[in-house]
């Protein structure tokens, strides 16, 4: 799939200009709109299926171990996350973090019964996402 697809199917790209493309979402309709070097433009509505795939991996993750998401465990996390080239993101009740930052997770203070949402997106999202499922119910 081209790359303008892709980043025209995320909702946080909703308006994007970038090198001559903009990007502007209407539901599930796309304006696409590309200027030329001289001054012409080319303009395209797409239609965006809900049955297309999809860009991201997403999986939940109830923490099991009783101290919850501490300092150990989450170093490790952030030492699986960091083997991959996608992003992660962790969602927790308490906010948002990269998975990447050590302190970002720490700071969400999960404890056990917490639901994790994890975000994967990037070149190896679904190897990513698998591993860190494996991971995840392993260590958490």
């Amino acid at each position: 799939m081209p790359i303008a697809e892709k980043i025209a199917k995320r909702p946080e790209h909703q308006i994007l200009q970038k090198y001559g493309i903009l990007f502007v979402g209407f539901g599930l309709s796309l304006l696409l709109s590309v200027r030329f070097g001289d001054g012409g433009t080319l303009s395209r509505y797409v239609n965006i299926h809900e049955s297309e795939e999809t860009i991201m991996k997403e999986f939940n993750h109830v923490i099991k171990d009783p101290l919850g998401l501490h300092a150990r465990p989450a170093g490790m996390l952030v030492k699986a996350v960091g083997g991959y080239a996608s992003k992660v993101t962790l969602t927790a009740p308490t906010g948002t973090a990269d998975a990447r930052r050590l302190m970002a997770v720490m700071r969400l203070a999960a404890k056990q019964g917490m639901e994790l949402n994890f975000k994967v997106e990037g070149a190896d999202e679904e190897k990513a996402a698998a591993e860190l499922q494996a991971f995840l119910a392993e260590n958490l």
